[in-house]
């Protein structure tokens, strides 16, 4: 998924055990603020460095691990800059 309101790339935990992703311990947890502007109850304690490959162009990416349920990806804002993906 796409979110251009997401400030960093998420990942699903589920999906991350699912597949066997190596998650790394944060150093510093941070709070996931919602779309609403609410603030999660749990912390985001966990980040998976992956590569994501899409229509053959690979990158690197880290990703926040959180529950986000049925999505398993969302490419925030950092990305969408970055790339600027005709839409």
């Amino acid at each position: 998924m796409l979110d251009s309101g997401a400030t960093s790339q998420f990942i699903d935990s589920e999906f991350c055990r699912e597949n066997n992703f190596k998650l790394q311990k944060k150093e510093t947890p941070e709070t996931l603020t919602v779309v609403n502007g609410r603030t999660g109850e749990n912390l985001i304690t966990y980040k998976a460095t992956l590569a994501l490959n899409i229509n053959g162009y690979c990158e690197t990416l880290t990703f926040q691990v959180v529950d986000i349920y049925n999505t398993p990806i969302i490419l925030g804002i950092t990305w969408l800059r970055k790339h600027e993906p005709t839409i």
